[in-house]
């Protein structure tokens, strides 16, 4: 219903990441760097942006299997699904754009800069570690998964596993199974986690963010109420076997 309302309504959204010290604070940055982070990232190079984000959506467009690894273990496995549109943030909205019938497609952030979809929730299969994240901005670090036949299973933490269990408790549906992915494609933003740092915008160059649960706004099967989203970086993502993110870098 709510995927659905959205996609009727006339209405174009550009969302603007306007710092803050309390974000500052959240991230575990000084006002300073952080403010600094944010608006390199905001002030990028928009038409390059797109021209790069085109490009790999059309790489990934007619990929039979995109495989993400990285160095703390995470190596899994997708696929596309027939006639899902796949998806570009590049910070412009054009009058194409502005008539599109997927709310998606009018929606643009600053800073900008992400191909994301829905793939086929079913397709995933694997393992994902997360070195480092929070739930409610406490530390549930080295979080591992699995997927199997696009569900989560065997999930662990160092600690706060209850909070995560106590945010997907409310949720209905199929909130637990393969729902999205995004790759982060501008250049101008960096990522930040060393020490107490926990900066890593799911827009910038290199990052991978994927997500399990409610994707039916991109187009996805998934009809739920809720979710949860894993960064992770330093990854390694092939499609159909050639390297498009080595290492967290932008290799095409």
């Amino acid at each position: 219903f709510f995927a659905g309302l959205l996609n009727s309504l006339p209405v174009r959204v550009i969302g603007i990441d306007f710092p803050t010290k309390q974000d500052a604070a959240n991230a575990g940055l000084d006002f300073p760097t952080y403010r600094k982070l944010v608006m390199d990232g905001v002030n990028a190079d928009y038409r390059s942006i797109s021209a790069q984000g085109n490009k790999l959506r059309e790489m990934i467009r007619n990929a039979r299997q995109i495989r993400i690894t990285s160095p703390a273990g995470t190596d899994f496995t997708f696929s596309l699904a027939a006639g899902r549109e796949i998806f570009l943030d590049d910070g412009i909205v054009t009058e194409e754009k502005a008539k599109s019938k997927n709310f998606a497609e009018r929606l643009a952030s600053l800073p900008a800069g992400s191909v994301f979809f829905a793939p086929l929730e079913t397709s995933a299969n694997g393992r994902v570690v997360v070195p480092k994240m929070r739930c409610r901005y406490q530390p549930m670090n080295n979080a591992s998964f699995k997927f199997k036949n696009g569900m989560l299973q065997n999930f662990k933490a160092d600690a706060n596993v209850e909070c995560f269990q106590e945010t997907m408790k409310p949720y209905a549906g199929p909130k637990e199974m393969f729902g999205s992915i995004w790759f982060g494609i501008n250049p101008s933003l960096k990522i930040m986690e060393e020490g107490s740092a926990h900066f890593r915008p799911f827009n910038a160059a290199g990052m991978v963010y994927l997500g399990i649960g409610e994707n039916r706004v991109y187009g996805g099967a998934n009809d739920s109420n809720g979710g949860y989203n894993f960064p992770i970086t330093n990854a390694t993502v092939t499609v159909d076997g050639k390297i498009v993110i080595k290492d967290g870098k932008l290799v095409f």
